[in-house]
């Protein structure tokens, strides 16, 4: 039997970064390769039929997350995979989920502003 499996042990939670280095995980950080690596490992797992993305992030750091987004965009004709949101994707984290075959919103979630600076002065 096969199974669709949530990802990851990572979930895409809190500040999206591209490495902790000797940060702790604040806010529910998460980087990117950890991610890739959870991804990777159900990508080639033959018991895996498809991947969920679980997403509920306002985004993070632009360092590094294309090459994540290309590695889940090129890879989803070998397997479908889905990003279910448990409420929001902005930023970055929007730009994974537009990655996947589809993405879910529920009814009070929200989504975009891929690449957004906001600047403020007082």
């Amino acid at each position: 039997m096969k199974w669709f499996v949530v990802l990851p042990l990572y979930q895409f939670q809190g500040t999206l970064v591209q490495k902790l280095g000797s940060l702790r995980p604040y806010s529910g950080m998460t980087k990117y390769d950890g991610i890739r690596q959870s991804f990777l490992t159900a990508m080639n797992d033959p018991e895996v039929a498809g991947i969920c993305l679980d997403i509920d992030s306002l985004g993070g750091e632009v360092a590094g997350y294309f090459y994540l987004v290309n590695e889940i965009y090129h890879t989803r004709v070998s397997k479908p995979i889905y990003s279910i949101l448990t409420e929001n994707a902005y930023s970055s984290v929007y730009a994974i989920a537009s990655a996947a075959d589809r993405i879910h919103v529920p009814r009070t979630g929200g989504v975009g502003s891929i690449g957004v600076i906001v600047i403020h002065c007082d």
